[in-house]
């Protein structure tokens, strides 16, 4: 540390008389207005999306419209008189990025920023406040929970009709800017564990729209700018103990092709925490031969005779869900053989063998059937 004030000391003696120190860069969160449009806009030197910024006089960043939840990323430079030139940035189609023509003439102003936007058809006012830090790192279960991801899921749902299965009352909620949805239960389980099992569902939709918006804007910069990222959910189960979302969709941040997108996800109803499958599961050659087994089947009736058994069939992962008659199991193969996935309920009988020993408290619906 004294090193550090020692170097800054003579680092100052050596400004000329008259000189003025380089004008900070913006670091933050900030939130305002383009014109009357609400905003929200991350900026600073700990934006690492690929930008190569100094901290000093260049900086990058990325900004959405409230009402769009759509990010644009942003590249900044402060220039000698601290006036701030903010580029709007997009794909270029060769694995770059150019700008998009929008640019942002402003200046720090107290603990905000302040200027006009500039487009094509019009010259706007831009006020923003800065309203806490910026993101570190590309993680998204971190993005889901700093301030910039949090504002983004600042929105008014949609709500569905209210639906009931298995003792269980729930409504639909999604969020328009995204291909994505959620439930809330309204009703089944004592007050404490529905409160808790709707926190563990918030908390998991703020994370799937957190990972949504990374994945759009990485594809408007880096790829073709036509990004997707969809998650379809409907209650696959719903008992006493347990209630299971089937989550499915397709992906596409960039790169040669899409992917599926397969996330279910299940509650304890004990509890309303997520069942953590990596420790409900024992027996997992168990399941690799289960699903080894149950798969022909699946396949010869589908008509799927290219998929045959061998190494390249072994799914890397599975993911589960609980269904009517037993436990589903869809195993994750790599891209290229990807169109042999399938579905395959392993009967409760033979599921229940597969369950650690304490399955029957952590899993008590299946372990029941």
């Amino acid at each position: 540390m004294a090193f550090r004030l020692t170097v800054l000391l003579l680092a100052l003696m050596l400004v000329p008389a008259g000189a003025h120190a380089a004008s900070p860069v913006p670091n933050g969160t900030y939130a305002g207005t383009i014109g009357s449009y609400p905003i929200v806009a991350e900026l600073g030197p700990s934006y690492d999306f690929h930008i190569p910024a100094d901290g000093k006089t260049t900086f990058g960043g990325q900004y959405f419209y409230r009402s769009q939840g759509q990010g644009i990323e942003l590249e900044g430079k402060v220039r000698a008189d601290g006036s701030i030139i903010v580029s709007e940035m997009k794909a270029d189609g060769a694995g770059g990025v150019t700008s998009t023509g929008d640019v942002w003439r402003v200046r720090l102003s107290g603990t905000g920023v302040s200027g006009t936007w500039s487009g094509a058809h019009a010259t706007l006012p831009i006020a923003l406040a800065r309203i806490g830090g910026a993101a570190r790192g590309d993680d998204p279960e971190q993005h889901s929970t700093d301030r910039f991801h949090r504002e983004l899921v600042q929105t008014t749902l949609a709500r569905g009709q209210p639906q009931s299965l298995g003792g269980i009352t729930y409504v639909t909620v999604s969020d328009r800017r995204f291909s994505l949805s959620s439930i809330v239960l309204s009703s089944g389980p004592s007050a404490s564990v529905m409160a808790a099992a709707n926190g563990t569902l918030s908390r998991d939709f703020a994370l799937q729209r957190a990972v949504a918006y990374d994945c759009l804007i990485r594809a408007r910069s880096y790829g073709t700018g036509l990004g997707l990222y969809e998650l379809k959910t409907r209650v696959a189960y719903a008992g006493v103990s347990a209630l299971t979302l089937d989550r499915r969709g397709r992906y596409y941040c960039g790169g040669a092709y899409p992917s599926d997108n397969i996330a279910p996800l299940t509650l304890d109803l004990r509890d309303g925490s997520e069942v953590d499958w990596s420790h409900a599961i024992a027996d997992r050659a168990g399941v690799t031969a289960a699903y080894a087994h149950e798969v022909k089947t699946v396949w010869k009736k589908s008509g799927r005779s290219d998929c045959t058994s061998g190494p390249a069939m072994v799914p890397d992962e599975y993911v589960y869900e609980i269904v009517p008659g037993g436990l589903l199991v869809h195993g994750l193969l790599p891209h290229v053989v990807a169109e042999c996935e399938a579905d395959v309920v392993i009967p409760s009988g033979r599921a229940r063998s597969l369950l650690a020993p304490n399955a029957r408290a952590v899993l008590p619906s299946l372990a029941a059937m």
